[in-house]
């Protein structure tokens, strides 16, 4: 039964997501609260007056650093279409940036103790994320199943942290491969190696030069010759086969034109 609320839960927000009208403003009587979680994290919930009950906890995508806020939703549209539709939306920093996988669900599910603390027990909780967050949400609802009512993981990375690197690593060494360059890869020995070799810029080669074409060849011009009274005179007969020369055609001088 609980796992049909679930997926009811699910789906009742994809389709708010995609159906309803598109909001600009959030109400303005919704309670903003930021806070901050003893790992250091920072914490945002946004809760409208006209409370629906429904929690939605957001998981967001990889962020590489250093700059690090909190955030409860993908982005601005969305947070007001649904604080508009009643939704209490929540969502945390993580302590840590980059692959925080090991940080981000505790923080994610202290975020959640503390808004319950704070408004009261949602009637339903959801945990929702995209890409990384996709990952992050996907864990919560394994870790965390008692704790939620539905998760949604859009275009979430879900085969994990190491398939993810690989694919990742593909098409890097394909074209690593392409361009004959010697930055290294894999096993690297620090973090600031890893810097290094992925702002390396590969050498630049010189290109052949051009071998030479040689262009059409032009016929040299044939001499042609014209009698004194300006018209071409006719072609010398061929020669006789009983071996005697031939007898020119004209005895008028001709000149080259």
């Amino acid at each position: 039964m609980r796992h049909r609320t679930r997926i009811a839960c699910t789906a009742a927000l994809l389709l708010t997501l995609t159906t309803a009208p598109a909001a600009t403003a959030a109400d303005a009587g919704t309670t903003h609260v930021d806070g901050q979680l003893p790992s250091g994290a920072t914490y945002m919930m946004d809760v409208p007056t006209t409370w629906n009950g429904t929690v939605l906890l957001f998981s967001h995508g990889y962020n590489a650093g250093p700059a690090n806020p909190a955030q409860d939703a993908p982005d601005a549209p969305t947070k007001a279409l649904l604080l508009q539709q009643g939704y209490a939306l929540i969502g945390s920093s993580y302590a840590s940036t980059g692959w925080a996988v090991t940080d981000a669900v505790p923080d994610q599910m202290a975020t959640l103790t503390a808004f319950t603390d704070r408004f009261g027990q949602a009637s339903r909780t959801i945990a929702w994320g995209r890409s990384y967050g996709g990952l992050v949400t996907t864990a919560i609802a394994e870790r965390h199943p008692e704790e939620i009512d539905g998760s949604l993981s859009m275009c979430g990375l879900v085969h994990g942290g190491v398939a993810n690197w690989n694919n990742t690593l593909d098409p890097v060494f394909a074209l690593k491969t392409l361009l004959g360059s010697d930055v290294p890869l894999v096993n690297l020995p620090t973090q600031q190696a890893a810097t290094d070799a992925a702002n390396t810029s590969p050498p630049r080669s010189t290109p052949p030069s051009p071998r030479p074409r040689a262009g059409p060849v032009s016929p040299s011009p044939r001499p042609c010759t014209t009698s004194r009274s300006g018209t071409r005179p006719p072609r010398p007969a061929p020669p006789r086969t009983t071996g005697k020369p031939s007898r020119p055609t004209s005895t008028t001088p001709s000149r080259a034109c």
